[in-house]
C-alpha cells in the first residue's frame, strides 16, 4: 500500500478525477473483495466516458499520470480503458454476446511503394475463411473491414476505437447499412517501411472462446506458434500480389491495442533496413560508404533514437531513420524489458554493411523543420539538421501497385 497522497488534479475533467481516485484506491486495496469493488466502479465510469463527448479527457488524464510518474495508476487505467475501448458486451435477440476488435498486422519494406486501399471481395472472403479455419473459434461471427490501413488511418483515440467496433457490429447484425469510410492518408504512401492493418470485429456468446487457442484441449502457446507459420503462408498467397516488390511479414491476428504495439516493435528494424537498402539502390551509395550517426532524443529522457546517414565524401545528412522508445521500461536498465537500443541499432547496421557508426553523447531535443515539419537528424558535428539528398536522386518510390 502506498502512503503517498495524490498530487493536485482539480484541473482534470470531473469524471477523470474520479477515475484517478478509484485507481488510487485500487493501488491501496488489501483484498480481492475490495479490488472487485473498485474495479466495478472503474468499469462503469470508463464506459460512461468512452461513450460521451468527453473522450479527449482520457488523453489528458494519461498525460497527467505520465508527468507525475504515477506508473501504477497509469498501468491500471490504461489496461482498463484499452480493454473497454476494444471490446464490449451486449444483448441481441435475447442472447448475451461479447465482442472484440482485432487487427491483422502486416509489416513491410520496399524500394517501391507500399500498397494501400480496399481489398477486393475475393481477398476479403479468403481472409475471413483463413481466420475461421486457423485463428478464431469456428462458431464466432466476424465483420471484416476489408481495407489495408496505415497507422494514421486507424482509430485515433479510445472513443474512436469503441465507435469503430460498434459500427462494425451493427453492420454484421444488420442494424446499420452505413459504410465506414477510411480516413485519407497521403503522408504514409511514400514511406519505404510501414505497417498495414486489416481490422475485424469478432462476436461470440458471452463466456465462449474468441480465439482457437482458447478452446478446450489446446495448448495456448503451442497453438499460437503453429498458427503463425500457417498464417504467414496463407496471407502470402492471398495478399502476395498486393505486396509485389515488398518484404512483408504477416503477424498473428490479435486484439487491437496489443497488435498496434507489436507492429511498432517489428517496424523499428524494418525502417533502418529500408533506409540503407534504398540508399544503395536508388541513390547508388554502397553501404560501406555510409556513416551512421546515432543521437538520443527527448525532452527529459530518451524518447527515440535518430539515425542520420552521410557518406565518407560528404558530411551532409542525406537521409534519416527513427527508432522510437515504446515504453519507460525499455530505457530502465533495472527492468526485465530493458533494451540496449544503441547496441541493437549498431548490430543491425553492421549486418547491413554499414561499418562506421557513431553514438553521440547526451540527449538532444527532438527538433523538426519549421517549414515542412520533417524531423532533423544528427550529423558528424553533433548537430541535428534537415536531411538533404543530392539533387540528381529521385525521391519518389517506384509504383508497382
Amino acid at each position: 500500500m502506498s502512503a503517498q497522497s495524490l498530487p493536485d488534479h482539480q484541473h482534470l475533467h470531473r469524471d477523470t478525477q474520479y477515475l484517478l481516485r478509484y485507481a488510487d484506491a485500487l493501488t491501496r486495496s488489501g483484498s480481492k473483495a475490495e479490488d472487485d469493488f473498485w474495479e466495478a466502479r472503474l468499469v462503469r465510469l470508463v464506459d460512461k466516458v468512452l461513450t460521451s463527448k468527453e473522450q479527449g479527457s482520457l488523453e489528458l488524464l494519461f498525460e497527467f499520470l505520465g508527468q507525475q510518474q504515477l506508473h501504477a495508476h497509469y498501468e491500471i487505467l490504461v489496461s482498463m480503458v484499452e480493454g473497454m475501448a476494444e471490446s464490449l458486451q451486449f444483448d441481441h435477440s435475447g442472447q448475451e454476446y461479447e465482442a472484440l476488435l482485432i487487427s491483422l498486422p502486416i509489416t513491410a519494406w520496399t524500394r517501391y511503394q507500399l500498397p494501400h486501399g480496399a481489398l477486393d471481395p475475393a481477398q476479403s472472403n479468403a481472409i475471413k475463411k483463413a481466420l475461421f479455419e486457423n485463428v478464431l473459434n469456428p462458431e464466432a461471427r466476424v465483420s471484416l473491414f476489408g481495407h489495408l490501413l496505415s497507422f494514421d488511418q486507424l482509430p485515433a483515440n479510445f472513443g474512436e476505437t469503441r465507435s469503430f467496433l460498434d459500427h462494425l457490429l451493427k453492420i454484421e447484425l444488420g442494424t446499420s447499412l452505413a459504410e465506414i469510410k477510411p480516413k485519407s492518408d497521403q503522408e504514409s504512401f511514400g514511406l519505404l517501411a510501414d505497417a498495414r492493418f486489416i481490422l475485424a470485429a469478432v462476436m461470440v456468446p458471452k463466456g465462449d472462446a474468441i480465439f482457437s487457442w482458447q478452446l478446450d484441449g489446446s495448448d495456448p502457446f503451442e497453438t499460437q506458434v503453429q498458427i503463425v507459420n500457417v498464417w504467414q503462408d496463407l496471407c502470402s498467397q492471398i495478399l502476395g500480389k498486393a505486396f509485389t516488390g515488398c518484404q512483408a511479414n504477416y503477424w498473428l491476428p490479435n486484439a487491437f491495442y496489443a497488435n498496434n504495439r507489436e507492429a511498432d516493435k517489428h517496424m523499428r528494424p524494418l525502417t533502418i533496413k529500408a533506409a540503407v537498402t534504398w540508399l544503395q539502390t536508388a541513390a547508388q551509395i554502397p553501404a560501406s560508404d555510409l556513416i551512421a550517426i546515432i543521437a538520443q532524443c527527448g525532452d527529459d529522457q530518451v524518447e527515440e533514437y535518430r539515425i542520420g546517414f552521410n557518406t565518407q565524401k560528404d558530411s551532409s545528412v542525406i537521409y534519416g531513420a527513427i527508432w522510437p522508445i515504446l515504453s519507460p521500461e525499455e530505457i530502465d536498465s533495472n527492468s526485465p524489458e530493458y533494451l540496449d537500443a544503441p547496441s541493437e541499432i549498431a548490430s543491425l547496421l553492421k549486418e547491413l554493411g554499414v561499418d562506421e557508426i557513431r553514438l553521440l553523447p547526451g540527449i538532444y531535443l527532438p527538433e523538426t523543420c519549421d517549414d515542412c515539419g520533417a524531423p532533423s537528424f544528427p550529423n558528424s558535428a553533433g548537430e541535428l539538421v534537415h536531411p538533404d539528398l543530392p539533387e540528381e536522386i529521385n525521391l519518389d518510390p517506384l509504383q508497382l501497385h
